[in-house]
């Protein structure tokens, strides 16, 4: 009884909550001039500033030359082209592609395609629906450039906001449990969430993050107090939008995407609609979908629809560490391949 009462809670929260703005957080970038891009010494001053905000040693064998001055220069002519409100840099903002950040962190599933005549018509879906606003979505977490996490992360992110919305508890989960334990993943090398639902399904569970907390490396697998389990996992049928509106308003999932270009890492706020294509490389957390409104913090247009994605890459990146990702591209799987991988837990249960 408990258990119906606290989810009734939680739908009726977010019911009201459907048309309240986004949660904004504070997002961890500093500002620029245009005039700093004007010239190579206005771009080196920056840096140095850049440098000191963040805290970064600047390169041991002097700035000018350097790779990451040169990567950095392009990270803020992106964020000059992209127009006001994308003046902003982030701490990755002189990190290259190939340094580990190179979201080489998700590993390709073989899966049915899905013929035109065996696809299901689903009614217009919610206009809008935000499960931050509802409370079960545990903090952006940082899985660090050394180890490619994201589908761990992804797994015990949907986990958790399951396990939240059908008891009423948040319990934060371990992605090193995973990445220690899951022999059908790649550990810090990569995995795919589906793998990873199915191991929990068919094994004792995740543990909870407090029992088995992030080192960011492959350590060995220790036996741990288990935190919650699954039922079961599902897919979402592909290149269709208002069937993964619809999953994503009964609860978020997990969405494979690509992230390897340079407007990707070096994303700051606003509305991201590439470049990119669908070679899908990383692993992302789908935790609503939305509409823009007039007065956009990041000057967007009122009237555009988007996607609201959870990365595992902490607060500096994005909107405090989310992505508002253009809604679209149906037939070619959304923007970034948003719609071609999408799966999500069943029925959590508790361990502890």
């Amino acid at each position: 009884m408990a258990t119906t009462v606290a989810r009734l809670l939680l739908l009726v929260t977010m019911v009201l909550l459907l048309a309240a703005p986004a949660i904004s957080g504070g997002t961890i970038t500093m500002s620029f001039a245009s005039e700093e891009v004007a010239s190579e010494e206005g771009l080196l001053s920056l840096y140095e500033r850049w440098a000191h905000h963040f805290e970064k040693a600047l390169p041991s064998g002097g700035v000018r030359g350097s790779t990451r001055f040169t990567v950095f220069a392009q990270s803020v002519r992106l964020a000059h082209q992209r127009g006001p409100g994308k003046l902003k840099l982030n701490e990755f903002a002189d990190t290259a592609l190939n340094n580990g950040y190179s979201m080489r962190c998700y590993i390709p599933r073989a899966q049915a395609g899905v013929q035109d005549g065996q696809r299901r018509k689903y009614p217009d879906p919610p206009a809008a629906a935000d499960w931050r606003t509802a409370g079960v979505v545990t903090p952006v977490r940082d899985q660090g450039i050394n180890c490619g996490s994201c589908w761990a992360f992804a797994t015990a992110s949907a986990i958790e906001s399951l396990y939240a919305i059908e008891h009423g508890d948040v319990i934060p989960l371990s992605p090193q449990q995973l990445i220690d334990c899951d022999g059908s993943n790649r550990n810090c090398r990569g995995g795919n969430p589906a793998e990873a639902f199915q191991t929990i399904k068919l094994g004792d569970g995740i543990s909870r993050w407090v029992d088995y907390p992030y080192t960011g490396a492959k350590g060995w697998c220790y036996p741990a107090r288990k935190g919650v389990g699954i039922r079961g996992w599902a897919r979402v049928e592909p290149r269709n939008e208002n069937a993964l509106m619809w999953s994503v308003f009964k609860h978020p999932v997990t969405v494979g995407i690509d992230a390897n270009s340079p407007a990707f890492l070096h994303y700051r706020g606003g509305l991201f609609d590439g470049p990119c294509n669908t070679t899908l490389d990383h692993v992302m957390t789908l935790v609503g979908y939305g509409t823009t409104r007039h007065n956009d913090p990041y000057g967007e247009p009122a009237g555009v629809d988007f996607w609201i994605l959870k990365n595992s890459w902490s607060t500096a990146w994005g909107e405090a560490g989310y992505m508002r990702l253009r809604r679209g591209a149906e037939a070619k799987g959304g923007v970034c391949g948003v719609m071609l991988d999408i799966t999500y837990p069943v029925r959590s249960y508790k361990l502890y």
